[in-house]
Protein backbone atom coordinates (compact mmCIF):
# COMPACT_ATOMS: atom_id res chain seq x y z
CA UNK A 1 0.00 0.00 0.00
CA UNK A 2 1.29 3.89 -0.80
CA UNK A 3 -0.31 7.26 0.33
CA UNK A 4 1.39 9.42 -1.48
CA UNK A 5 1.14 12.56 -4.07
CA UNK A 6 1.43 12.68 -7.78
CA UNK A 7 4.89 14.32 -7.64
CA UNK A 8 5.91 11.28 -5.10
CA UNK A 9 4.35 8.78 -7.70
CA UNK A 10 5.95 10.02 -10.56
CA UNK A 11 8.80 9.70 -9.10
CA UNK A 12 8.32 5.95 -7.70
CA UNK A 13 7.87 5.40 -11.80
CA UNK A 14 10.74 7.13 -12.56
CA UNK A 15 12.55 4.53 -10.21
CA UNK A 16 10.68 1.73 -11.86
CA UNK A 17 11.18 3.16 -15.63
CA UNK A 18 14.94 3.42 -14.79
CA UNK A 19 15.71 0.00 -13.81
CA UNK A 20 14.95 0.33 -9.71
CA UNK A 21 17.36 3.06 -9.85
CA UNK A 22 16.65 6.34 -8.39
CA UNK A 23 17.07 9.99 -10.04
CA UNK A 24 20.84 10.18 -9.50
CA UNK A 25 21.62 6.63 -10.30
CA UNK A 26 22.08 4.92 -7.42
CA UNK A 27 20.13 1.57 -6.70
CA UNK A 28 16.83 1.65 -4.70
CA UNK A 29 16.08 -2.00 -5.42
CA UNK A 30 18.31 -5.17 -5.86
CA UNK A 31 18.18 -6.33 -9.69
CA UNK A 32 16.98 -9.61 -8.55
CA UNK A 33 13.95 -8.25 -6.20
CA UNK A 34 13.65 -5.69 -9.52
CA UNK A 35 13.13 -8.92 -11.75
CA UNK A 36 10.27 -10.83 -9.31
CA UNK A 37 8.28 -7.43 -8.43
CA UNK A 38 8.33 -7.22 -12.63
CA UNK A 39 7.52 -10.81 -13.96
CA UNK A 40 4.26 -11.86 -15.30
CA UNK A 41 3.26 -14.72 -12.26
CA UNK A 42 -0.29 -14.72 -13.38
CA UNK A 43 -3.06 -14.15 -15.56
CA UNK A 44 -5.21 -11.20 -14.64
CA UNK A 45 -9.45 -11.46 -15.35
CA UNK A 46 -11.90 -9.17 -15.63
CA UNK A 47 -11.77 -5.50 -15.82
CA UNK A 48 -7.72 -5.62 -16.50
CA UNK A 49 -7.85 -8.90 -18.27
CA UNK A 50 -4.83 -9.03 -20.91
CA UNK A 51 -2.38 -8.19 -18.63
CA UNK A 52 -0.44 -10.28 -15.96
CA UNK A 53 0.17 -9.57 -12.45
CA UNK A 54 3.40 -8.49 -11.00
CA UNK A 55 4.23 -7.96 -7.23
CA UNK A 56 2.09 -5.18 -6.66
CA UNK A 57 1.95 -3.62 -10.55
CA UNK A 58 0.57 -5.13 -13.45
CA UNK A 59 2.39 -6.24 -16.27
CA UNK A 60 1.51 -5.37 -20.01
CA UNK A 61 2.97 -6.24 -23.47
CA UNK A 62 0.77 -7.42 -26.29
CA UNK A 63 0.04 -5.81 -30.07
CA UNK A 64 -2.10 -3.66 -28.19
CA UNK A 65 1.59 -1.86 -26.96
CA UNK A 66 3.46 -2.66 -29.82
CA UNK A 67 5.14 -5.34 -27.86
CA UNK A 68 6.52 -2.75 -25.61
CA UNK A 69 6.62 -3.72 -21.76
CA UNK A 70 4.93 -1.74 -19.48
CA UNK A 71 3.79 -1.11 -16.15
CA UNK A 72 0.27 -0.32 -14.47
CA UNK A 73 -0.17 0.51 -10.42
CA UNK A 74 -3.42 1.78 -9.35
CA UNK A 75 -5.15 2.50 -5.68
CA UNK A 76 -8.61 4.23 -4.63
CA UNK A 77 -10.27 5.00 -1.40
CA UNK A 78 -13.68 5.96 -1.44
CA UNK A 79 -14.23 9.22 -3.17
CA UNK A 80 -10.75 9.57 -5.25
CA UNK A 81 -8.95 7.21 -7.06
CA UNK A 82 -4.89 7.32 -8.68
CA UNK A 83 -3.09 5.46 -11.84
CA UNK A 84 0.33 5.49 -13.00
CA UNK A 85 1.17 3.86 -16.30
CA UNK A 86 4.68 3.59 -17.49
CA UNK A 87 6.40 2.54 -20.72
CA UNK A 88 10.08 0.91 -20.16
CA UNK A 89 10.95 1.17 -24.23
CA UNK A 90 10.65 4.67 -24.23
CA UNK A 91 10.98 5.27 -20.39
CA UNK A 92 7.87 7.11 -20.94
CA UNK A 93 5.34 7.46 -17.68
CA UNK A 94 1.94 8.72 -16.69
CA UNK A 95 0.68 9.81 -13.45
CA UNK A 96 -3.05 10.22 -13.18
CA UNK A 97 -5.01 11.20 -9.75
CA UNK A 98 -8.81 11.68 -10.18
CA UNK A 99 -11.41 13.02 -7.79
CA UNK A 100 -13.82 10.73 -8.40
CA UNK A 101 -14.43 6.56 -8.06
CA UNK A 102 -13.96 5.93 -12.07
CA UNK A 103 -10.74 6.43 -13.73
CA UNK A 104 -10.76 5.55 -17.83
CA UNK A 105 -7.73 3.80 -18.70
CA UNK A 106 -8.70 4.45 -21.81
CA UNK A 107 -7.57 8.19 -21.59
CA UNK A 108 -4.50 6.73 -19.41
CA UNK A 109 -3.99 4.89 -22.55
CA UNK A 110 -3.84 7.87 -25.11
CA UNK A 111 -2.42 9.75 -22.31
CA UNK A 112 0.70 7.45 -22.90
CA UNK A 113 0.70 7.22 -26.58
CA UNK A 114 0.73 11.35 -27.14
CA UNK A 115 3.63 11.46 -24.70
CA UNK A 116 5.74 8.62 -26.27
CA UNK A 117 4.56 10.08 -29.88
CA UNK A 118 5.73 13.38 -29.11
CA UNK A 119 8.92 12.51 -27.78
CA UNK A 120 9.87 10.48 -31.18
CA UNK A 121 8.59 13.55 -32.81
CA UNK A 122 6.09 11.51 -34.76
CA UNK A 123 2.47 12.45 -35.54
CA UNK A 124 0.25 12.22 -32.25
CA UNK A 125 -2.89 10.03 -31.96
CA UNK A 126 -5.90 11.59 -32.75
CA UNK A 127 -8.53 11.65 -30.03
CA UNK A 128 -11.80 10.29 -30.66
CA UNK A 129 -14.44 11.34 -27.84
CA UNK A 130 -17.43 8.85 -28.04
CA UNK A 131 -20.28 10.24 -26.48
CA UNK A 132 -21.43 8.16 -23.42
CA UNK A 133 -23.43 5.56 -24.53
CA UNK A 134 -26.79 4.07 -22.88
CA UNK A 135 -25.08 1.97 -20.01
CA UNK A 136 -28.49 -0.85 -20.49
CA UNK A 137 -28.48 -1.01 -23.99
CA UNK A 138 -27.16 -4.52 -25.23
CA UNK A 139 -28.47 -4.72 -28.50
CA UNK A 140 -28.05 -8.14 -29.80
CA UNK A 141 -26.75 -9.67 -26.95
CA UNK A 142 -29.82 -9.50 -25.13
CA UNK A 143 -31.28 -12.24 -26.57
CA UNK A 144 -28.77 -14.64 -24.54
CA UNK A 145 -30.65 -13.59 -21.49
CA UNK A 146 -34.34 -14.01 -22.40
CA UNK A 147 -36.74 -16.38 -20.56
CA UNK A 148 -37.86 -17.24 -17.14
CA UNK A 149 -35.62 -18.24 -14.51
CA UNK A 150 -37.07 -20.23 -11.18
CA UNK A 151 -35.70 -22.14 -8.12
CA UNK A 152 -37.92 -23.84 -5.02
CA UNK A 153 -38.98 -19.88 -3.54
CA UNK A 154 -38.89 -17.07 -5.80
CA UNK A 155 -39.20 -17.20 -10.13
CA UNK A 156 -38.30 -13.58 -12.34
CA UNK A 157 -38.72 -13.58 -16.10
CA UNK A 158 -35.81 -11.48 -18.33
CA UNK A 159 -37.75 -9.87 -21.24
CA UNK A 160 -36.13 -7.84 -24.05
CA UNK A 161 -37.35 -4.84 -25.14
CA UNK A 162 -35.22 -2.69 -27.91
CA UNK A 163 -31.89 -3.94 -26.86
CA UNK A 164 -32.51 -3.19 -23.21
CA UNK A 165 -33.14 -6.25 -20.52
CA UNK A 166 -36.31 -5.80 -18.07
CA UNK A 167 -36.91 -7.93 -15.19
CA UNK A 168 -39.83 -8.80 -13.83
CA UNK A 169 -40.44 -10.17 -10.08
CA UNK A 170 -43.77 -10.35 -8.00
CA UNK A 171 -45.39 -7.75 -10.78
CA UNK A 172 -42.61 -5.51 -10.72
CA UNK A 173 -40.53 -4.76 -13.47
CA UNK A 174 -36.40 -2.85 -13.84
CA UNK A 175 -34.05 -2.84 -16.32
CA UNK A 176 -30.53 -4.04 -15.44
CA UNK A 177 -27.24 -2.20 -16.28
CA UNK A 178 -24.39 -4.66 -17.50
CA UNK A 179 -21.43 -4.45 -14.98
CA UNK A 180 -19.14 -6.43 -17.31
CA UNK A 181 -19.60 -9.76 -18.69
CA UNK A 182 -22.39 -11.39 -17.50
CA UNK A 183 -23.08 -9.48 -14.40
CA UNK A 184 -25.78 -6.74 -13.79
CA UNK A 185 -26.60 -4.20 -11.31
CA UNK A 186 -30.37 -5.36 -9.71
CA UNK A 187 -31.77 -2.33 -7.68
CA UNK A 188 -34.92 -4.57 -5.91
CA UNK A 189 -35.46 -4.70 -2.36
CA UNK A 190 -36.68 -8.40 -3.29
CA UNK A 191 -33.14 -9.12 -3.91
CA UNK A 192 -31.11 -7.17 -1.32
CA UNK A 193 -29.64 -5.01 -4.37
CA UNK A 194 -26.95 -7.01 -5.13
CA UNK A 195 -25.33 -8.10 -8.25
CA UNK A 196 -27.48 -10.53 -10.66
CA UNK A 197 -24.94 -12.64 -12.56
CA UNK A 198 -25.16 -15.30 -15.17
CA UNK A 199 -24.01 -18.48 -15.60
CA UNK A 200 -23.53 -20.51 -19.39
CA UNK A 201 -23.00 -24.20 -19.92
CA UNK A 202 -20.12 -25.60 -21.94
CA UNK A 203 -21.85 -24.72 -25.11
CA UNK A 204 -22.21 -20.79 -23.73
CA UNK A 205 -25.74 -20.37 -23.69
CA UNK A 206 -27.21 -18.89 -20.67
CA UNK A 207 -28.43 -21.41 -18.20
CA UNK A 208 -29.05 -19.86 -14.89
CA UNK A 209 -28.79 -16.75 -12.80
CA UNK A 210 -27.12 -15.91 -9.16
CA UNK A 211 -28.15 -13.48 -6.76
CA UNK A 212 -25.86 -13.72 -3.55
CA UNK A 213 -26.77 -17.36 -2.11
CA UNK A 214 -30.14 -17.25 -4.30
CA UNK A 215 -29.60 -19.59 -7.31
CA UNK A 216 -32.06 -19.75 -10.10
CA UNK A 217 -32.51 -22.07 -13.68
CA UNK A 218 -33.89 -21.55 -16.87
CA UNK A 219 -35.27 -24.22 -19.21
CA UNK A 220 -31.95 -25.03 -20.87
CA UNK A 221 -30.18 -26.03 -17.39
CA UNK A 222 -29.76 -29.69 -16.79
CA UNK A 223 -27.43 -31.00 -14.17
CA UNK A 224 -28.10 -31.42 -10.63
CA UNK A 225 -30.85 -29.23 -8.65
CA UNK A 226 -28.95 -29.22 -4.99
CA UNK A 227 -25.83 -29.19 -2.96
CA UNK A 228 -24.45 -30.71 0.16
CA UNK A 229 -22.10 -28.92 1.72
CA UNK A 230 -20.48 -28.47 5.65
CA UNK A 231 -23.26 -27.47 8.26
CA UNK A 232 -21.25 -25.29 10.30
CA UNK A 233 -20.85 -22.93 7.44
CA UNK A 234 -24.66 -21.73 8.49
CA UNK A 235 -22.56 -20.12 11.25
CA UNK A 236 -20.67 -17.95 8.66
CA UNK A 237 -23.58 -16.43 6.94
CA UNK A 238 -24.63 -13.25 6.69
CA UNK A 239 -23.90 -9.54 6.59
CA UNK A 240 -20.67 -8.11 7.96
CA UNK A 241 -19.26 -4.63 8.42
CA UNK A 242 -15.83 -2.35 9.26
CA UNK A 243 -15.49 1.08 9.55
CA UNK A 244 -12.82 1.22 6.69
CA UNK A 245 -12.75 3.35 4.16
CA UNK A 246 -12.40 0.52 0.81
CA UNK A 247 -13.68 -2.42 2.12
CA UNK A 248 -16.43 -1.75 4.14
CA UNK A 249 -19.33 -4.38 4.22
CA UNK A 250 -19.17 -7.88 2.71
CA UNK A 251 -21.74 -10.78 2.72
CA UNK A 252 -21.38 -14.54 2.95
CA UNK A 253 -23.81 -17.09 1.29
CA UNK A 254 -23.62 -20.87 0.25
CA UNK A 255 -24.22 -21.35 -3.68
CA UNK A 256 -24.30 -24.37 -5.15
CA UNK A 257 -22.06 -26.07 -2.35
CA UNK A 258 -19.42 -23.50 -2.46
CA UNK A 259 -19.07 -20.49 0.28
CA UNK A 260 -18.61 -17.21 -1.34
CA UNK A 261 -18.28 -13.61 -0.64
CA UNK A 262 -19.67 -10.64 -2.25
CA UNK A 263 -17.67 -7.56 -1.30
CA UNK A 264 -20.17 -4.62 -1.74
CA UNK A 265 -16.61 -2.37 -2.93
CA UNK A 266 -16.11 -4.09 -6.59
CA UNK A 267 -19.25 -6.27 -7.92
CA UNK A 268 -17.75 -9.52 -7.53
CA UNK A 269 -18.15 -12.98 -6.53
CA UNK A 270 -15.40 -14.69 -4.40
CA UNK A 271 -14.99 -18.43 -3.46
CA UNK A 272 -13.70 -19.29 -1.06
CA UNK A 273 -11.96 -22.53 -0.09
CA UNK A 274 -10.86 -23.93 3.28
CA UNK A 275 -7.13 -23.74 3.81
CA UNK A 276 -7.14 -25.61 7.09
CA UNK A 277 -7.25 -24.36 10.52
CA UNK A 278 -10.41 -22.45 10.36
CA UNK A 279 -9.01 -20.13 7.25
CA UNK A 280 -10.77 -19.60 4.05
CA UNK A 281 -8.40 -18.27 1.15
CA UNK A 282 -10.99 -15.80 -1.29
CA UNK A 283 -9.97 -16.07 -4.52
CA UNK A 284 -8.27 -18.39 -6.81
CA UNK A 285 -5.44 -20.19 -5.65
CA UNK A 286 -3.03 -17.09 -6.87
CA UNK A 287 -4.93 -15.02 -4.15
CA UNK A 288 -3.04 -14.21 -0.76
CA UNK A 289 -6.39 -12.96 0.98
CA UNK A 290 -7.87 -15.21 3.74
CA UNK A 291 -11.10 -15.03 6.16
CA UNK A 292 -11.72 -16.62 9.43
CA UNK A 293 -14.85 -16.64 11.80
CA UNK A 294 -15.14 -16.45 14.96
CA UNK A 295 -17.13 -15.29 18.28
CA UNK A 296 -19.56 -17.39 18.06
CA UNK A 297 -23.24 -16.78 19.58
CA UNK A 298 -26.44 -18.63 19.17
CA UNK A 299 -25.14 -20.57 16.59
CA UNK A 300 -23.56 -17.37 14.52
CA UNK A 301 -20.45 -15.88 13.68
CA UNK A 302 -20.24 -12.49 14.90
CA UNK A 303 -17.15 -12.05 13.29
CA UNK A 304 -14.83 -11.94 10.14
CA UNK A 305 -11.26 -11.34 10.45
CA UNK A 306 -10.25 -10.70 6.88
CA UNK A 307 -6.87 -9.91 6.42
CA UNK A 308 -5.95 -7.96 8.46
CA UNK A 309 -9.42 -5.96 9.12
CA UNK A 310 -12.01 -7.28 11.57
CA UNK A 311 -15.54 -7.17 10.15
CA UNK A 312 -18.70 -7.31 13.02
CA UNK A 313 -21.97 -9.16 11.46
CA UNK A 314 -24.68 -6.67 10.92
CA UNK A 315 -26.98 -9.00 9.35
Amino acid sequence: SVVTTPTDLGKFLRMLLNGARTDDGSEFLKAATFDLMMHPHAEMHGFFRGTKQGYGVLIEQSEDTNDHRRVIGGGENLGFEASMYGDFDTGVGVILFCNSFDIHWKETRWIMETLIAASKGEKLPDWTHEAPGDPALLGEQAADYVGAYSNEECSFVIAEIDGHLKLTVNQQSVTIERIWEDNFFLSLPEFDHAMLSFGRNEEGVVVEAFQLGNWYRNEAYEGPDSYEYPAEWNRYVGHYRSFGILVTNFKIFVRKGRLMCQSFSGYADQKLTDVGAGWFRSGDETSPEKMTFDCIANGKALRCRASGSEFYRIG
